[in-house]
């Protein structure tokens, strides 16, 4: 599953409000706070003398800073790090630092899934000289709804500040990359593909069939149409799911609904009636397929038997066709599945065949013969002219019985 979402940290708990979230834990928003979380250890705040304490949480995986180059040592210090960008923020509503979220693929291994986090992580670093603080979390074992997921993944923080590290320190003007209204749109659309590149390529490294597409839905799906994946583009024709929160997800697990829970419920329930329309149409195409087949195969089956109807009135067959069948055989050396079609098309016209036969003087097991005599030569002039023919494509030889045989 495709992921990268980006995230900001800022002091008075950001424009969407978390000044009660705050009030009710007893301080205020931070860099050092942050970091502390995501890395589930202890960072003290030296600008408010609080000891951010994590050792407790749960499903933290490998965490790590990587710089950009001509970093000054103490960056690689996650407590000097963050204090130091706490240093350098001096409005008591600044926005401290900027987090990509992303999500890992299932099927890496421990140590693979440490490389491509680094990967990006030092890709943002080397773009905007910024230090990245990144830590690998274990996913909830629980959905956003509180039901148990079927497999339980990874994913990845990417924290980083919003001034240029430099080796006498932080800059003194911010980057506008993330955050201006033109650039910043731009720069995730950069990184959102970026990533889908990083993921693929690890991916084959490590020998995943999965791929990632960053693209929208409703791209991928015109891209799957124009290349005529007709099963692709009806898989992609679906709404997106939205992104709840962990506030939300929060009371959804406890069983209390949210305006996010009831909408993502009803994007579900809008995609599986579009799934299950879908699957209605080709069933019904499917039934509509075979009925048209059934009437074929009855229609051919009614006109077999009117033939074989017509041809049971005369009783000269039978002895025609046994006569036939022992001297083609024995005789003639001729192969019977060869000679199938061939009978078929003669019982269809026996009965004025057998009156011309008797006409010049034969009877039923005399004309017989003349057949399978017949059938013989015209089968060993076919070789003759094959041979002659060399390497040429081989003809169908039709048998006729256009021309009845003589004594």
């Amino acid at each position: 599953m495709y992921r990268l979402e980006l995230n900001y940290i800022s002091r008075n708990g950001g424009s969407k409000g978390k000044k009660r979230d705050a009030a009710n834990q007893g301080h205020g928003f931070s860099a050092t706070a942050a970091a502390a979380y995501r890395s589930g250890g202890i960072v003290t705040d030296c600008r408010t003398g609080e000891v951010h304490d994590y050792t407790r949480k749960r499903r933290i995986g490998h965490t790590e800073i990587v710089l950009p180059p001509g970093a000054p040592p103490w960056a690689s210090h996650r407590e000097a790090l963050w204090n130091a960008v706490e240093a350098a923020e001096l409005r008591k509503d600044a926005r401290l630092a900027h987090e990509l979220i992303v999500a890992v693929p299932h099927g890496l291994t421990p140590e693979q899934e440490v490389a491509l986090v680094r990967n990006l992580a030092q890709s943002v670093a080397d773009r905007y000289s910024l230090p990245v603080d990144f830590a690998i979390h274990g996913d909830d074992p629980k959905r956003w709804d509180g039901s148990e997921k079927g497999v339980v993944g990874t994913h990845a923080h990417l924290l980083m500040p919003t001034r240029e590290l430099t080796p006498e320190g932080f800059s003194k003007t911010k980057g506008r990359d993330f955050v201006d209204r033109k650039l910043g749109p731009k720069t995730l659309r950069y990184w959102r593909e970026q990533w889908a590149l990083i993921g693929n390529k690890h991916m084959e490294q490590a020998g995943l069939e999965e791929r990632w597409d960053h693209r929208t839905l409703s791209l991928q799906r015109k891209d799957a149409l124009e290349r005529g994946d007709i099963a692709a583009a009806e898989e992609l024709d679906r709404q997106p799911g939205v992104h709840l929160g962990a506030a939300a997800t929060a009371l959804e697990r406890q069983g209390i609904d949210t305006y996010w829970g009831n909408l993502n419920r009803a994007i579900l329930a809008q995609n599986a009636k579009q799934r299950l329309g879908r699957e209605r149409k080709r069933v019904e195409e499917s039934l509509a397929d075979l009925e048209r087949r059934l009437n074929e195969m009855r229609a051919a089956q009614e006109a077999d038997a009117a033939q074989s109807e017509c041809c049971s009135d005369d009783p000269r067959w039978a002895v025609f066709e046994r006569a036939f069948l022992h001297a083609a055989q024995f005789e003639h050396d001729l192969s019977l599945i060869e000679l199938t079609a061939p009978l078929a098309g003669l019982k269809a016209q026996f009965s004025a065949y057998m009156d011309a036969a008797i006409e010049q003087g034969m009877t039923p097991h005399i004309f017989a013969q003349a057949c399978a005599k017949t059938m013989a030569e015209q089968d060993r002039r076919a070789m003759q002219e094959q041979a002659a023919r060399d390497a040429e494509p081989k003809l169908p030889q039709e048998n006729s019985f256009d021309t009845l045989p003589t004594q």
